[in-house]
This record gives structure tokens, sequence and C-alpha cells, in this order.
């Protein structure tokens, strides 16, 4: 909620994690539709192109270069020390002791010298030939079984170092095409109109009946006073509050028609708050067009800077969203956005390969989101899991927001669900468990 009720959308713009296959990231899909598949329910980053299982000739080349470095390390851990190298020792201190014996015969040594010079050449014969006994030549059976394990150790290792910041089965893609793709992405948006109709339907608000009927009086007497701005806030206020976002949109955009010249940045980030909660958390070319000119007005507008950075961040531009979103965490000001954008801003330095550190703040938590607000902002995001699914970054946020409006049976229910969905998953059962910890319903 920015002001006078409206609704901040994304507050589950949580990111997706690094392996497509894992976390359900929905991609560009021209034969299903541009919502359903392109961004990720909560706003979040996109995998730039159809994930598809495995390449053979990728994991053919990883074995491959894997066994060009594991077999000669696995040679010479197996061979140990021959006897042959044990000659050689000898054969070494023999030949100093030789030297010695000329170098007396030309008179460069005396013989005290020579025999100081021998004792040291056969004191370190005598701890070679010491070493060499304590030395136990590795057995038949190990020096053909040590290949085989380092073998399998490095294919391991490289096999889980690759699952955990890799994406097996990506196709390759280069800096420049991606930033092509992202630009594309973002220019071939549908409009406001299409995402709204895509958007799953909200929530039904359960609600007293008694508040129902006035807001139901409260549009037909607008319609009846199109002039009157105060109506059309309050309007946009309640109907945002009845998770009708596409209407409470509408009512801001008529305030905004109504006073012309004079309507405000506020005005408009009240109109972006609940258009992008009406389009599903996607940012419309309506709403960025609308964005970069607040930004023209009001450079220092915390609330566009987080859209644009949300904008980025579903177009595959990561780079790009980091930039708005660090301006808006290290201005500090409290505010629904700032605390937007401090969710993502970690995942988006990481996926534009910045090694960022999210700071402390200092600024005091807002009190502009009122419960009604959180709980429809916490609706929402529930909704959208349930129909499109998320990441478990999500879902946690999902089990924390229940959390904290203390209905633990609802924080349970969404922790069970999200055990059986990511099973497969012992890194997102890790972060589901701890955020059924933090709401209180771990068992």
């Amino acid at each position: 909620m920015a002001q006078n009720g409206s609704v901040v959308a994304g507050i589950s713009g949580g990111m997706v994690c690094l392996n497509p296959h894992a976390c359900g990231i929905y991609v560009w899909d021209c034969d299903i539709g541009f919502h359903s598949r392109l961004f990720n329910v909560s706003g979040g980053f996109v995998s730039p192109r159809p994930c598809v299982h495995g390449s053979m000739m990728f994991w053919l080349t990883v074995f491959a270069l894997t066994l060009f470095v594991a077999v000669p390390i696995a040679r010479a851990m197996g061979r140990g020390q021959s006897p042959q190298d044990d000659g050689a020792n000898v054969a070494f201190y023999c030949d100093q002791l030789a030297e010695i014996d000329r170098d007396v015969a030309r008179g460069v040594l005396d013989e005290d010298e020579a025999d100081r010079a021998r004792l040291e050449v056969q004191r370190r014969l005598l701890a070679s030939d010491a070493a060499s006994a304590q030395r136990s030549v590795p057995s038949a059976r190990t020096r053909y079984v040590m290949p085989f394990i380092v073998v399998a150790g490095l294919l391991g290792g490289a096999g889980a170092i690759y699952s955990t910041i890799g994406a097996p089965g990506y196709g390759d893609l280069p800096l420049a095409d991606r930033i092509a793709e992202g630009d594309a992405r973002r220019t071939n948006r549908p409009s406001q109109a299409a995402m709204v109709a895509a958007a799953p339907a909200p929530n039904a608000v359960d609600a007293d009946p008694a508040y129902l009927d006035l807001v139901a009086k409260l549009r037909l007497v607008m319609l009846d006073r199109p002039d009157d701005i105060a109506g059309w806030q309050l309007l946009a206020q309640h109907e945002a509050r009845l998770g009708n976002f596409a209407n409470a949109a509408d009512a801001a955009d008529q305030v905004i028609a109504i006073k012309a010249g004079d309507a405000t940045v506020d005005d408009q980030i009240i109109w972006i708050d609940r258009a992008v909660a009406a389009a599903g958390g996607l940012v419309s070319p309506e709403v960025e067009d609308r964005l970069r000119q607040i930004l023209v007005d009001a450079p220092g507008s915390l609330a566009a800077r987080y859209y644009l950075g949300l904008l980025y961040a579903q177009t595959d531009r990561p780079d790009l969203a980091f930039r708005f979103w660090r301006s808006v965490v290290e201005a500090d000001v409290p505010s629904p956005h700032t605390t937007l954008a401090r969710q993502n801003i970690e995942e988006a330095a990481f996926r534009a390969g910045s090694d960022y550190t999210l700071p402390e703040t200092n600024a005091a938590p807002s009190g502009n989101i009122d419960s009604d607000d959180i709980q429809n902002m916490v609706s929402g995001l529930a909704s959208r899991l349930a129909t499109q699914g998320g990441s478990a970054r999500e879902w946690a946020r999902l089990i924390r927001s229940y959390g904290v409006l203390n209905q633990l049976d609802a924080a349970a229910e969404v922790w069970a669900e999200a055990q059986t969905t990511f099973a497969a998953s012992p890194e997102a059962i890790s972060i589901l468990r701890e955020a059924a910890s933090q709401a209180g319903v771990l068992q």
C-alpha cells in the first residue's frame, strides 16, 4: 500500500532458483500464450529460453575432459615408488662420493674437508635408504582401484557443483544474445488489458455482507458522479481491499483524468500499484511509460525505481534490476517498495555477477500498510501459487506471511503441501524448513 490503501503489487516478488527444471520457471511459448509461460508468478526472474533435458554432446565432452585430467593423476597416485627410483637415489649419492675423490686428486679439497663431505653424503644416503625401507609399495589391487576412485570422485564433484550453480540442458547463450533477447521480450510484451485478462482471478474476500453492499452502492453512485475526485479515491481504496485490482486501477485512473495536469506522482503510483497487481505482478508497457515519466518529473521516486527494476527482472536483465533496486535499498527510506527491493536485490546481484551484501537498515517500518492490506497481499500470493506454482522461496514467503498474521493453521497447511511439492529438492526443503520454523509450525 503506497497511499490511501493502494496495494503494492509484487509483494510476492521472490526470485526463482538457478535450476529451471527444479523450480518450474515459466518461459516464452508462442503456442501457449504470454502470461502463463513467460514470467514466474511473482514477477521474478525468468529463464531466457526453454530448458531441454540433457545435451548428450555436452555430457560426453564433460566426461572426456574429466578423464583427460583424472587419469594421469590417478596413475601417478597408484604407481607409488618403484625399485628403479631407489636405485637412482643410490647412484646419485655414489656419483657425489666419486666427485669428492676427484676433487681430492685435483687438490681442490684437502683430506679433512673430503672426509667431512663424504660423511655428509653417506648420512644422506643412509637417510634415503631408511625412507625407502619405510615406504610401502601399493598392492596391485590398490593400483587398479585408485584410478576409478579418483575419476568417480571428480565426476561426482563436478556434477554436484554444476547442478547447484549451473543449468543442465541450457544451450549456449552469449551475453550479447541474452541482452538482445531481453530487449525483444520487453518490447513484445502484451498490453495492460491483455495481461489483466490472462491474470488469475482474485480470491473471493471474506468480507461482511453489509460492507460489500456499501461498496456496490458506491459503484452505482460514482456512475452518476464522474467528476467526484473524493468518491473515486474512496472507491479505488475499497476495490483494492476486496482484491478487485482491475476495478481499483480504473478508479485510480479516473482520479488522474479528473485532476489532469494537477495529478501528482503519488496519484500515478497509486494507479501503478493497482495496475501491476491486476496484471498478476507483471509490468505492462502502459505502466512502464508512466514509470519513465515519473522519473523525469521526480527522479528520486523509490516506487518508480522499484517497479522498473521489477520490469527488468521479468525480462531477464538482472544487471539493470540490480542497478534500480540498489538505489532504492541504499536510500534506506521506509516504504513497502523498499521492503520488496530488499527481498529481491541479492538474487538480482548474484545473477548479474555482482558481489553484493545487503546493508543493514536504519529505517523504521512503514506504517502505511494495515492488516487488511497485508491479508489481501498474502491472499494474492496464495492464489498465484495455487494456480501457477512458484519457487521454494515464494512458498517460504507465504509460510512466513501466515506466521506474521498468526494464521498458524494456514501456515502449517502450506508447509505440508510444500514438502510434497519440493520433496525431490533438499535445498528447497531446507529453505522451507527455515520458514516453517520462523512461523512456528515446524514439527
